[in-house]
């Protein structure tokens, strides 16, 4: 998997500028404190992969952008040793793509495009395995690895329509402009999006003198979230990504 790959270089990178004394890079003591809280605020860039060729007819191209949103939230580290900590989160999540499809009638003549632009608040509660490097006198390095729930609170699509046919070798164009629920069922030219999700949430980050953070974090949807519906040629097959760029406060 390309991400993993990325990632997995990135830590070969940092680690060649460890400390060379493994004691001092891996801290298996008892930690002073066991239990410690962690705010959370950051962008994120999201997205879905979609099979848009497969769900819809005479589908000639369909692809999906990535957009900025935000995260806010709170973590809690239950720190094992110094080196190994369970850590749990609860993150609001303001998540948002672009798609766009293009279709071809071979039949009629009839050209069409369909341009949507989403945005979706979400729940994401994490469950992560942290592995913890002292990299320097006041600096931590962790590496974040485990599974995520994520609940749907809401959301809207927008979506801009345009079909273009030929009647009587006229060129007629008929435009349509609408917004529905996120969350709401598959109307038959959208997918409609299912508000639980699960999957794995990998990623890196910083700490100087075990108050401030910074970190950069992948999720990775395992879960179908399209909606079925009769209109379609096919099972949806919709799965959610996101990159976050977050800083935070360890009280």
């Amino acid at each position: 998997m390309k991400i993993l790959k990325e990632i997995a270089l990135a830590t070969m990178a940092i680690a060649a500028m460890m400390p060379a004394k493994a004691a001092d890079f891996i801290d298996a003591s008892k930690p002073e404190k066991q239990i410690e809280i962690g705010a959370r605020l950051g962008i994120n860039t999201a997205n879905q992969s979609v099979n848009f060729d497969e769900i819809f007819s005479n589908i000639k191209q369909g692809m999906t952008d990535w957009r900025t949103g935000f995260d806010a939230g709170v973590v809690v580290d239950l720190n094992l040793t110094n080196f190994f900590t369970l850590q749990p989160g609860f993150i609001l999540q303001d998540r948002a793509y672009r798609y766009s499809v293009a279709a071809a009638d071979k039949s009629t003549g009839a050209l069409s495009e369909m341009f949507g632009s989403t945005r979706s608040t979400n729940l994401q509660i994490p469950m992560l395995a942290s592995l913890r490097f002292n990299v320097a006198e006041k600096v931590r390095w962790q590496v974040d690895f485990g599974p995520y729930i994520s609940l749907g609170l809401g959301g809207h699509n927008k979506i801009e329509s345009y079909k273009n046919t030929v009647d009587n070798t006229a060129i007629k164009i008929e435009y349509t402009n609408y917004s529905n629920d996120f969350y709401g069922d598959s109307d038959g030219k959208i997918v409609g999006n299912k508000k639980f999700d699960w999957g794995l949430k990998m990623g890196t980050g910083f700490t100087y003198n075990r108050i401030y953070y910074f970190g950069i974090h992948y999720s990775a949807g395992c879960r179908n979230v399209g909606q079925k519906h009769s209109d379609f040629n096919t099972n949806p097959n919709v799965k959610n990504k996101e990159w976050d760029f977050s800083i935070g406060y360890n009280f």
